[in-house]
């Protein structure tokens, strides 16, 4: 007898159904028979979005509004722009305030199949690979201070939106962060209103056990 594969694939609820055909020739009297073998495998793991809590941008957004008109007509009236300058300073005006005042709105966080990437806005955005988190535990209260910043005395970055029910990541090593200005960390603490699904992604996913489980 002489055997041949031939492989295809057809996707299922929530696994990926890959089947196999192993032809047999019997040379003995030249008929053919196909063999099926069926196995399923766990389809490749999608970008799970991350939600923050979008509404602590909004004070900043309209001090940006209010500080931008008051500054463009404090010098409109007294530097009397034309036309052009005019317009000018409308356009920087409004990509600063689409920059730092909008795009927290348009994004999120998001956890893939090998990495977690903290994002707020536009300007800021940070990827942690999976395989450097050493545990992930609840941290009840964080400081006053919320967003993006680092402890000048400790050793941990804040990307938050709330001070209470924040994710503490520790890594297994330090890594350097460009954006602290070279300052290297082990602990890395973020915000999600997801913080159920996140830590049910990283217990089935990463294998790594959350010290404080989300209640």
């Amino acid at each position: 007898m002489i055997g041949r594969y031939t492989t295809g694939a057809c996707s299922g609820h929530n696994k990926a159904t890959v089947i196999k055909s192993f032809a047999l020739l019997d040379l003995t009297n030249g008929m053919r028979r196909n063999i099926w073998i069926t196995a399923h495998l766990p389809l490749p793991m999608t970008d799970i979005m991350l939600r923050y809590n979008k509404g602590a941008f909004l004070p900043p957004l309209i001090l940006l509004l209010v500080g931008m008109v008051f500054l463009n007509l404090f010098f409109s009236l007294s530097f009397g722009f034309d036309a052009l300058s005019a317009l000018l300073a409308a356009l920087a005006s409004t990509v600063l305030v689409l920059t730092v005042g909008v795009s927290p709105f348009l994004t999120n966080h998001s956890l893939s199949e090998k990495e977690l990437v903290l994002r707020q806005g536009w300007l800021f955005r940070s990827f942690i690979p999976k395989e450097e988190i050493k545990s992930i535990s609840v941290m009840e209260t964080g400081p006053r201070r919320t967003g993006v910043f680092f402890d000048f005395k400790g050793t941990s970055v804040y990307v938050t939106t709330q001070r209470h029910n924040l994710i503490r990541l520790t890594l297994k090593r330090p890594r350097r962060f460009n954006w602290a200005l070279g300052k290297k960390t082990d602990q890395i603490v973020f915000d999600s209103l997801d913080q159920r699904v996140f830590f049910r992604a990283m217990e089935s996913k990463a294998e790594i056990t959350p010290a404080s489980p989300a209640r």
